[in-house]
């Protein structure tokens, strides 16, 4: 009965890091991906300025 208790606290903490570790690599994941949307919205927005200059000195 002690072995068993021992083996369940043991997996235990091995399921709890690595739900942890699966956490911080899916935090990781949304941050980068949020990175890249902003620098593409960044992107658009600058384009359609220029194009809206282009109208307006047409």
């Amino acid at each position: 009965m002690d072995n068993e208790k021992k083996i369940k606290a043991v997996l235990m903490v091995i399921l709890i890091i690595a739900t942890l570790l699966g956490l911080n690599a899916l935090i990781a994941a949304v941050q980068k991906t949020g990175n890249k949307e902003t620098h593409t919205g960044s992107v658009l927005q600058q384009e359609l300025t220029l194009h809206g200059e282009k109208i307006a000195n047409a």
